[in-house]
């Protein structure tokens, strides 16, 4: 189990409703992925712009050749 009250909140909410296990299990990847691209804030600090900033992320990511360019000296 998690141990975010937030991811727990948002579980009951699906569970509620009878989603899929597997439903459930992706809804929570993407939440995940949406709090740690913004530095682990909770997602009512942050506006719609935030959102637009994931999904352009995630339409645009970076390519192969630029991930690990801090790690290169």
């Amino acid at each position: 189990m998690s141990k975010s009250p937030f991811i727990e909140s948002i579980r009951n909410v699906l569970r509620t409703k009878r989603y899929s296990l597997k439903t459930e299990k992706a809804y929570l990847y993407w939440v995940r992925k949406f709090i740690y691209f913004h530095q682990k804030r909770h997602p009512a600090q942050l506006r719609e712009a935030a959102v637009e900033q994931f999904l352009t992320h995630l339409k645009h990511p970076i390519p192969p050749n630029r991930r690990d360019v801090k790690y290169r000296v």
